[in-house]
């Protein structure tokens, strides 16, 4: 099986040294910077994602008050079809003849 988990922090005026320590740990621990608040990791395992929950619950308050925080594990399984795929076989072309919302 492989996960895939997305992590964001956001903080009111961090502090930078801090925060920075703790975006390497989380990268110590297999998880990947994306961008200013977020990262991510791909694994075969949990292992990686529980040791990101341990630091955050150690040291997510460590670079100042935050102000939100996002955690998301997906288990990525064997590709299937979507649910009545045979049923929707013109679903996007259907969606994109109705026309757009109007603006007020």
């Amino acid at each position: 099986m492989d996960y895939r988990a997305v992590l964001t922090l956001d903080y009111t005026k961090p502090t930078p040294n801090e925060y920075n320590r703790l975006l390497n740990a989380l990268a110590q621990s297999g998880w990947t910077y994306a961008e200013t608040s977020a990262m991510y990791i791909e694994a075969t395992d949990t292992e990686g994602i529980r040791l990101a929950l341990e630091l955050l619950a150690r040291a997510v308050d460590t670079p100042g008050t935050l102000s939100a925080m996002t955690v998301q594990v997906q288990l990525v399984g064997e590709r299937s079809e979507t649910p009545a795929a045979k049923f929707h076989r013109q679903a996007k072309n259907n969606l994109l003849k109705l026309p757009l919302p109007s603006e007020e």
